[in-house]
Parts: structure tokens; C-alpha cells; sequence
């Protein structure tokens, strides 16, 4: 008798370690941080791999291994976009600065291959081409200085034409530019989007 009673405690012994131990079973681990979000913007690009192409709405960064690109708007942070467009077409010149244009002051930095970006506020504001960008800088639709603007019409539709005191000037999908000509034959010589710095 005394054995079995022996017996039956050790037995409810055991439960009840058995039912302390999952009632006081550790914590579970911690989950792991989340790690924090990528700063915003396109991604870094290394040398060589990638050309700029013009675009109403900003530049493209186009990759030469695939052709894919990757858009940076107007609005991008100052130095982020200079980053950008630096590793793609090297060092620019030293930034300037015009603080008569019509839209405000102006910060410009311009590449040796005819690039100029414009900047208000640290902000990404426009862009503009001129010869030295001739078979350079051009929109994936290949208009850019140099080209035709029997170019220019078959790549944008409603291209808008008019004799200012720049001469002839063009307004085509948020492009903006002027021609040395009137006739189908004439070129682009300079080209620009966004905010400018044009004095008429």
C-alpha cells in the first residue's frame, strides 16, 4: 500500500513539473528588426554601364547591357541627382548661379557633353542641351540637338512651331526648343524641359 501510494506521488510529482514547466516556458526570441527602408531615389549605377536619354519629365538612365531605364523626375533631391548623372557622364563644372531668370534663381551644373541640369530649392528643375550635345544627348525617341524637325514631328505628335526672338521656336510634349530654320530640313539647337532660364 505504502509502495503504491509512493508511487502515485511521484506520479502527480512529475505532472505538476511537467505543468510548471509549460506554464513557464521562456519567452519566445525576439523577432528580428526590420531593417530600415533604402533612402529613396533611383539606385546607384556604376561607370560605364548605363548613358542619359532626355525626357519631358526628367532623364532616363538607360542600362547598355539591357536597356532598361530608370526614370529621375524633376523634384529629385539636388545631390542625388548630380550623384546620378556624375556617375554616368563624369564630373560636371563647377556649379553657377543666376538669380535673374524668370522663374527665380537658378543653379545650373553642366557636363562637358552639352548637359545642363537646373535647380531651385535643392531640387531637380529642368534641363537643357546645346551643340556640344549634338550625337550625344537625345530622347529614346533619338530628338535631340541635331536632329530635324521633320525628326521632331514624326516622333511627337502636336509639335508647335512659332517665330519668337529666339527665332524658331518649338513646343512638342513638354520639349521646348529652337530650329535655325523653318523648312522640314532645319535643326534643333538647342532643347530644353522644365523649368529654364530663357531670356526672349
Amino acid at each position: 500500500m505504502t509502495t503504491l501510494r509512493n508511487t502515485l506521488a511521484a506520479t502527480l510529482l512529475l505532472a505538476l513539473a511537467a505543468c510548471g514547466q509549460s506554464a513557464s516556458e521562456p519567452p519566445a526570441a525576439p523577432a528580428e528588426p526590420i531593417a530600415a527602408a533604402p533612402p529613396s531615389g533611383p539606385a546607384p549605377v556604376a561607370t560605364g554601364q548605363a548613358s542619359v536619354a532626355l525626357d519631358a519629365g526628367g532623364l532616363l538612365i538607360v542600362m547598355k547591357d539591357t536597356g532598361s531605364t530608370r526614370m529621375i523626375d524633376f523634384g529629385l533631391p539636388k545631390d542625388q541627382t548630380v550623384a546620378i548623372v556624375t556617375n554616368v557622364a563624369g564630373a560636371p563644372a563647377p556649379e553657377s548661379t543666376n538669380s535673374e531668370c524668370g522663374a527665380g534663381p537658378v543653379q545650373f551644373i553642366a557636363w562637358p557633353d552639352g548637359l545642363t541640369l537646373l535647380f531651385q530649392e535643392d531640387r531637380f528643375a529642368g534641363w537643357s542641351v546645346d551643340k556640344d550635345a549634338a550625337g550625344k544627348q537625345s530622347t529614346m525617341s533619338g530628338v535631340g540637338v541635331g536632329a530635324t524637325r521633320s525628326d521632331l514631328v514624326a516622333a511627337y505628335s502636336g509639335v508647335q512651331v512659332s517665330e519668337t526672338s529666339l527665332g524658331q521656336e518649338f513646343s512638342a510634349g513638354g520639349l521646348y526648343g529652337v530650329l535655325d530654320g523653318s523648312t522640314a530640313t532645319a535643326k534643333i539647337e538647342v532643347m530644353w524641359a522644365g523649368v529654364s532660364c530663357v531670356f526672349r
